[in-house]
Formats: C-alpha cells, sequence, structure tokens
C-alpha cells in the first residue's frame, strides 16, 4: 500500500483529548485481567476446533441442564463466552486504530529523520561552499548521525596464486 508524505498534526490537547477517552475505556472494562508469560503458558490453547467445542458444550449444557455438574454455572459460562466474543470486536478495532497509529508514527519519524539528514547535507555542502560558523553545527549533528548498522566489509578479489 502507498501512501503520501502525511501532514499530520496532533496537538498537545489532542493527545489529553484521547488520553482522557482511553482512561474512560479502562473503566468501562473494569474487570481487564494482565497475565505474564508464565501465566498464560498455563492455559490450554485453543485450536481450529475449539471455537465449535465450546458452541457445542454450550448448547448441550444448555438444552440438558441436568447433564451439567453442580460446579459449573452454565449461565456464567455462556456469560463469559459472549462476553469474550464482545471483547473480540473491540480488540479488532483496537488492533486496526493501533495499527495506524504505530504506522503513521513510524512514517512520520522516517520523514523527520530523511529532513535532517538532508539538512546536515545541506550544511555540509554549504560549509564546503565556504559558509563559515556551521562546523561546530556539523560536528554536533554528525556526533548524533544515526548508524545504519556495521559498515559492510568490501571483499576483495583472492590473489592469483603464481
Amino acid at each position: 500500500m502507498s501512501y503520501q508524505t502525511p501532514q499530520f498534526d496532533i496537538t498537545p490537547s489532542s493527545v489529553d483529548d484521547i488520553l482522557a477517552l482511553l482512561v474512560q475505556i479502562h473503566e468501562l472494562l473494569p474487570g481487564l485481567i494482565g497475565l505474564t508469560k508464565k501465566e498464560k503458558r498455563k492455559f490450554m490453547r485453543m485450536g481450529a476446533g475449539g471455537e465449535a467445542f465450546i458452541k457445542k458444550g454450550l448448547s448441550i449444557a444448555t438444552d440438558n441442564p441436568q447433564l451439567a455438574p453442580s460446579f459449573i454455572s452454565v449461565t456464567n459460562w455462556q456469560s463469559n463466552y459472549d462476553s469474550a466474543g464482545r471483547l473480540r470486536t473491540v480488540i479488532s478495532q483496537l488492533k486496526e486504530l493501533l495499527g495506524g497509529c504505530i504506522d503513521t508514527e513510524f512514517v512520520l519519524r522516517g520523514e523527520a529523520l530523511n529532513r535532517a539528514l538532508r539538512f546536515y547535507a545541506h550544511l555540509q555542502n554549504a560549509s564546503e561552499s565556504g559558509v563559515p560558523g556551521l562546523d561546530d553545527y556539523i560536528g554536533d549533528l554528525q556526533k548524533l548521525l544515526p548508524r545504519t548498522g556495521k559498515p559492510k566489509k568490501l571483499k576483495t578479489a583472492p590473489e592469483a596464486i603464481s
């Protein structure tokens, strides 16, 4: 998917409004649970047939309440399952929103870096053309110049064996 260089302006006031809305969302979801990776590993993973298994089990238990043991509340089971489905809808929208925010931030930072590099090159050209007083600015920027990784070693041709 292509994009145009964005003109994206998010004001401090907008950030405050968004953060306030996020607080409201948290308040609407008071039962959210935070698990560690170790805790998540203790739960069973639901495979491809898991959804059908849950639905069928609920259907049988609902249609035949006498089959459900006393320690299983079919009402709570159904409520939790329904809540999970509704939460999945919310998660889908949040993922889309988060993905857009992450991609936009990535592009904006990339554009900012591109412009900083172009400005740096402009200062270097101006200095080489004899504009005085730029060396300190160039030096300051050079110290902060992002590196893109380790410099690649040039492969040399093997020497001829005589």
